[in-house]
C-alpha cells in the first residue's frame, strides 16, 4: 500500500449493510470503511453478532458501530497531532 501526505485531511466514512443476507442464520453481514484523505486506514466487514428484526434495526447496529469506530479513530488521530475539525462524514447506501 501506498499512503500520500496530505496537509489537513479529513475523515470520511462509508458503510453498508446486507440485511439478512445469510442463508443459514439470517443473520446481517456489515461493512465500513474510514478514509484520511485519500487513503483508506481502517475497515471490516463481519457477521454481526445479533438477530435483527427488521431492516431499520439492522442499519441502526451498523450505524452505531462505524460511529464507535469513527469516535475511536478521531481521538487516535488527536493523539498523533492530527485533530479532527469539525463533524466526521459517514455515508451509507439506504434509507
Amino acid at each position: 500500500m501506498f499512503y500520500t501526505h496530505f496537509e489537513n485531511c479529513s475523515l470520511l466514512g462509508y458503510i453498508d449493510n446486507d440485511y439478512a443476507g445469510r442463508l443459514d442464520d439470517q443473520k446481517n453481514t456489515v461493512g465500513y470503511s474510514f478514509h484520511l484523505g485519500t487513503n483508506m486506514i481502517s475497515w471490516t466487514s463481519k457477521k454481526q453478532s445479533i438477530f435483527s428484526i427488521c431492516f431499520v434495526e439492522a442499519e441502526y447496529v451498523a450505524t452505531s458501530l462505524a460511529t464507535c469506530q469513527a469516535m475511536w479513530l478521531r481521538t487516535l488521530l488527536k493523539d498523533i497531532s492530527n485533530v479532527q475539525k469539525g463533524s466526521t462524514p459517514i455515508y451509507y447506501d439506504k434509507i
